[in-house]
């Protein structure tokens, strides 16, 4: 598989999930301060993730695999809520929890 993909679609799935943390952050609603924690945790992981893929790392794999699981994570939680905004981070941390799960063998 071309690592150019996966890299790609870690680092749209970053970016949206800091979108969709500023999002509820500036509604100021405190029941979605454990999504916004792992809205960050999945950028964050997602980011490291895109890095690694862009160098051509030979640790990868293992981002891959951490990356999956965070993005799985963040699209249960954010496919709990009814928000457009929401549904296009979840949409896009599927995609790369499946691209990064291709990348791991599994």
């Amino acid at each position: 598989m071309d690592l150019s993909k996966c890299r790609d679609t870690c680092a749209e799935s970053a970016m949206l999930c800091v979108q969709a943390a500023t999002h509820y952050l500036a509604k100021g609603d405190d029941k979605l301060r454990d999504v916004v924690r792992l809205l960050w945790d999945c950028s964050d992981a997602c980011d490291v993730t895109a890095r690694f893929l862009n160098r051509g790392s030979a640790n990868h794999r293992e981002m891959c695999r951490a990356c999956a699981i965070i993005c799985s994570r963040c699209a249960d939680d954010c496919e709990k809520i009814d928000d457009p905004i929401m549904t296009r981070c979840a949409e896009s941390c599927r995609v790369c929890a499946g691209l990064c799960l291709e990348l791991t063998g599994h």
